[in-house]
């Protein structure tokens, strides 16, 4: 369990701003920042925007953001972070909204709807990760139609630990998506933040 107000901000900011390597499609923190606005207040999210300048990160206009941009990793990884805090949000809740994510990205939609079959649906997924971020590979290690069972591995992938529950969030959106089914039991078996040479993720439905 990630204890998500446990956390010393200042520090767990600093450290991604220093380690979260690479880019990553401006579409993640337009979802962000809508997915925020939703839950909470506009007063609340200015406030998380003020501490998410504060830090030296500077927040873009948008409106005028394209989903295809690259911006930097840390940002995406930063703001989730603060506005997870300020929120008060669990884990739990980080994991909703990665599981609402694949629901409104245009790359996901594409994918699921030129590919019917889950197996070749995951398998480009896996194939497109880099398309998304510039850094990670995502293998798809096992499909079984038969146990309802789809396992990913995430190597080369070391954002932040919020980072890992929003991912078993997103995976799970698209395997729904994929399988036909809102009922995706999550689990993420091994992880980078617990000396694991990757991150692994076990879905059934």
């Amino acid at each position: 369990m990630l204890d998500i107000q446990s956390l010393n901000l200042k520090e767990e900011v600093e450290w991604i701003i220093k380690n979260d390597p690479g880019l990553e499609r401006a579409e993640d923190l337009k979802f962000l920042a809508e997915y925020v606005k939703r839950q909470a207040s506009l007063e609340k999210f200015e406030e998380i925007v003020d501490e998410f300048k504060k830090f030296g990160l500077k927040m873009p206009d948008l409106d005028k953001l394209n989903f295809a941009d690259w911006i930097p990793s840390s940002s995406c990884t930063s703001f989730m972070l603060i506005a997870a805090k300020k929120l008060n949000w669990k884990e739990e809740d980080v994991e909703k909204m990665g599981r609402r994510a694949p629901l409104l990205s245009p790359a996901i939609k594409f994918v699921i709807k030129y590919f019917i079959s889950p197996q070749v649906t995951f398998k480009k997924a896996a194939a497109n990760w880099r398309k998304h971020y510039s850094f990670g590979e995502v293998e798809l290690v096992s499909f079984s139609q038969k146990k309802k069972e789809v396992i990913f591995r995430l190597k080369k992938f070391k954002k932040h630990k919020i980072t890992c529950v929003y991912l078993r969030g997103s995976f799970a959106g698209v395997v729904g998506l994929a399988v036909g089914g809102a009922n995706i039991r999550a689990k993420e078996t091994k992880c980078m933040f617990e000396g694991d040479p990757y991150h692994e993720y076990i879905f059934n439905w």
